[in-house]
């Protein structure tokens, strides 16, 4: 389950035996998936400040006309900077999808990575975390099941793994959309204001351009996608949620269809916008309380 790197897959219920896969490999492995997501969240956050930074050089430039002239060395400056940092960000979730692929195999299915694999992915992230971060992350990636290795297995990991991540994409979705809508409030707000007091002044024309900058920064972090794309996650992760207990129920689930699902799954979820580990955090014991009532015995 993703952790603070990718927090949708939070459970902190009691495991059984052979809940916890173990051995070497699945260590590493574990770790590999948590500095992974969290590399990739740093360079997320790090692009998210240079937009920031460089809408604020714009809005300075539009009311400071001696700035002007200082504006676009910066703005061409700061974007080049930002497509690399969001490039490392990319680069950095790709590895971090590749390494939580392996992992759901094992927790699933119990296909260890081979060492080639492992060591592929561990040299391109050779700083460890913290034993704190590491202690706290690790608990994202652990499962429930207390079934044997097999397609039962996989599909009760699938369900949790889909039932968070419908949650917390959901969480997502309304925190991006009360985001963006207020912004345009405010914004519209705010130019009714200025031209019906300001009229004529020049100011409802500066007022024009700080929110039609304000729009441009919206639309340029990519608000309105994410919006859109979480509410996709978390439409998929519902739909794939259903369709693994319908097989749950089933007398014998085939590790094809089992292979099946789980691919879409994992696509669906490379191809949305990272979860951020403060929506993890500020919703994970509630979520794990309430999973507790869905799995609890009749």
């Amino acid at each position: 389950m993703k952790s603070s790197i990718d927090p949708t897959l939070k459970q902190e219920g009691t495991k059984s035996p052979l809940s916890e896969p173990s051995g070497l490999a699945v260590d590493v492995l574990g770790t590999i998936v948590n500095r992974a997501y969290d590399r990739a969240k740093r360079w997320a956050g790090a692009n998210l400040i240079l937009q920031a930074v460089l809408f604020v050089a714009g809005v300075v430039a539009i009311f400071w006309p001696f700035v002007t002239l200082s504006y676009p060395p910066l703005a061409v400056l700061t974007a080049l900077a930002g497509a690399d940092v969001a490039r490392r960000a990319t680069n950095f979730k790709e590895l971090a999808e590749e390494a939580k692929r392996l992992h759901e195999l094992v927790a699933g299915f119990g296909n260890k990575p081979t060492g080639c694999q492992l060591a592929d992915l561990n040299h391109s992230l050779r700083n460890e975390l913290s034993p704190e971060q590491a202690a706290l992350l690790k608990q994202g990636i652990t499962y429930a099941s207390s079934e044997p290795y097999g397609p039962r297995r996989a599909l009760e990991n699938l369900c949790e793994s889909a039932w968070f991540t419908k949650h917390l994409a959901n969480h997502c979705a309304v925190w991006v959309g009360w985001t963006f809508i207020s912004s345009l409030v405010v914004a519209i707000s705010l130019l009714l204001w200025l031209a019906c007091s300001h009229a004529g002044t020049g100011r409802a024309e500066l007022g024009a351009q700080c929110i039609a900058a304000t729009f441009t920064f919206l639309i340029s972090v990519g608000t309105v996608v994410s919006w859109v794309e979480y509410l996709k996650l978390a439409q998929k992760a519902k739909e794939v949620d259903a369709e693994a207990d319908h097989l749950l129920a089933s007398p014998n689930p085939t590790a094809f269809e089992v292979h099946c699902l789980l691919t879409e799954y994992q696509v669906a979820r490379a191809s949305a916008p990272l979860v951020p580990t403060w929506i993890w955090k500020l919703y994970r014991d509630s979520l794990n309380n309430d999973w507790k009532i869905r799995t609890a015995k009749p």
